[in-house]
């Protein structure tokens, strides 16, 4: 049995506009092991990021988490926990942010002060966590060496720096405080494919080295390839496919899975023709009767519009939301 490092039972995050309350995340139960990379992809909008958020209980108005619960296992081998996560007291939180659980933010090239020097950004991080000064000025050249820069860095401000070496310096402030579970959340969006290709084998060398496990959260199906164990799909705040990467790229199969994987090209074998996904997702204002992706699935039929599918487990052993799994026993 592989052992937990962070898991959500049944989480749910609205949140509350003005135009209606809108369910970002529901009834998402998922969970993340000790030392593995797992790959959370979806369409901008599927509840992504608003899931990540949740593990650091960093959800803020008018997002509020609404129900279910996140538990953490602190220990190195899970034996300490678990310990709710949503019902840490502020100081708890503040120790168990960083410490225990990190994230590399989304833009995160634009999360680091204009004005202040990258070794006094990673420097306050670690003294804010209970290293003293001298041992977190060290820590700093370990850390950006890691994230593969030259500790001369340090004594620069972010705007002397590329987009790629900025992204390291977060890679490098994430780990700083020896985390035992990094989000990474679209880490490389903004950056060209060479550099891109750098960073994921960083993030993959760094888990190897550190014991570390990640949540690799993209848009880009194509990315998690040769980064990730396992693989979790999200559509309208639910996670409709989860299993081995092996698996999910061999043998998808939610229609929606299928769609994301045929719309990037191969780099090898005969080319095809790409196809997008017609429609849009649902409204999560209003109440889903139906599975969210009948409207655009091609292979749609009259069961779909009786409710929402549940997570099933094929023959294969890796399970997706969807009732075509029984027809195909």
């Amino acid at each position: 049995m592989a052992t937990p490092i962070i898991e959500t039972r049944n989480l749910g995050v609205d949140y509350l506009l003005e135009s209606g309350t809108v369910n970002a995340v529901r009834d998402v139960s998922f969970q993340i092991n000790l030392g593995e990379i797992v790959g959370l992809v979806g369409e901008s909008g599927c509840g992504k990021s608003t899931l990540a958020m949740t593990f650091l209980k960093i959800v803020t108005p008018p997002g509020k988490i609404t129900k279910g619960k996140i538990f953490y296992y602190s220990g190195a081998d899970g034996q300490n926990g678990p310990v709710s996560v949503l019902e840490m007291t502020s100081g708890k939180l503040r120790r168990y942010r960083w410490k225990e659980v990190s994230m590399i933010f989304q833009a995160s090239m634009n999360s680091l002060n204009p004005v202040i020097r990258v070794e006094e950004q990673l420097i306050d991080t670690m003294l804010d966590h209970g290293y003293d000064e001298e041992e977190a000025d060290k820590r700093v050249n370990v850390y950006l060496n890691m994230a593969g820069l030259d500790p001369k860095v340090r004594r620069s401000f972010p705007h002397e720096l590329s987009g790629g070496m900025k992204q390291r310096v977060v890679i490098a402030m994430a780990l700083c405080c020896e985390p035992k579970f990094l989000i990474a959340d679209e880490p490389t969006t903004a950056l060209d494919v060479v550099v891109q290709r750098q960073i994921l084998d960083q993030l993959k060398e760094l888990s190897r080295k550190l014991g570390l496990s990640v949540l690799f959260i993209t848009h880009d199906i194509s990315v998690i390839a040769g980064l990730a164990d396992r693989l979790a799909v999200m559509y309208a705040g639910k996670i409709v496919e989860v299993g081995t990467v092996t698996e999910v790229f061999k043998t998808p199969l939610h229609p929606y899975t299928a769609a994301l994987m045929s719309s990037f090209p191969s780099l090898t074998g005969e080319k095809k023709k790409l196809r997008g996904i017609p429609g849009a997702p649902p409204d999560l204002r209003k109440s889903v009767t139906e599975c969210p992706f009948a409207p655009r699935c091609p292979r749609v039929f009259d069961k779909c519009h009786t409710g929402e599918p549940p997570l099933i487990k094929s023959a294969d052993g890796h399970m997706a939301a969807c009732y075509l799994i029984n027809m195909e026993k």
